[in-house]
């Protein structure tokens, strides 16, 4: 637990240093940060797993909230408050709806390995243990909710799912930096003879 800790700290740190020297995302460092610590896992194994998971709902969740956005922007009856929030709420059913179906993909009956795509098995069970839903509704919420104003329909939403991957990557690149053994010290005890008792008596 205790390099987990450690190893998300130095992701952070990591995203922090990239956004202090280059312009890139939002040009702040949450997101990016966000995406770290929960990426970062025990294992690389689950850190992959994780980071799909958060890669994949984040595109599927900001490229759909970048289609809401552009029908709030053209259309004058949608841009109303109430109108608005009505349709960025019911997107969420749809969204839901789809990211369940997309777990439950099964490998059709009688299909062997020669029958896929090298990587299939693994990408469908990736879908059947991520969090896919979550990640999605998260991200079209951020997308068309916190940012629903701006101007610019694709700015946020691009510079959003920059700054996941941003984060992600952070997590791989210091996950798969080796780490050393914490060394402990055994202190054995030698059994004394009975000299050494007769010398300590003495």
């Amino acid at each position: 637990m205790g390099r987990v800790i450690i190893r998300a700290t130095l992701a952070v740190f990591v995203c922090c240093l990239l956004y202090e020297f280059f312009d890139i995302g939002t040009g702040i460092p949450f997101y990016a940060g966000i995406a770290a610590v929960i990426c970062l896992q025990s294992e690389i194994k689950s850190t992959v797993r994780v980071g799909l998971n958060r890669t994949v709902g984040t595109l599927f969740g900001g490229f759909t909230g970048m289609g809401i956005l552009y029908l709030t922007h053209n259309y004058y009856i949608l841009s109303r408050p109430i109108l608005r929030y009505a349709l960025i709420t019911l997107c969420i059913i749809p969204l839901m709806y789809i990211a369940n179906i997309i777990r439950k993909v099964r490998i059709p009956i009688g299909w062997d390995e020669t029958n896929l795509f090298p990587g299939t098995r693994v990408f469908i069970d990736f879908l059947k243990k991520s969090t896919l839903t979550n990640i999605t509704c998260i991200a079209f919420l951020s997308v068309t909710i916190t940012h629903g104003g701006d101007v610019s329909i694709t700015e946020f939403a691009f510079d959003r799912i920059i700054d996941t991957l941003i984060g992600v990557a952070s997590s791989f690149f210091i996950n798969l930096v080796p780490s050393f053994p914490l060394q402990k010290t055994v202190i054995q005890n030698k059994p004394e003879t009975s000299g050494n008792r007769s010398d300590e008596c003495m």
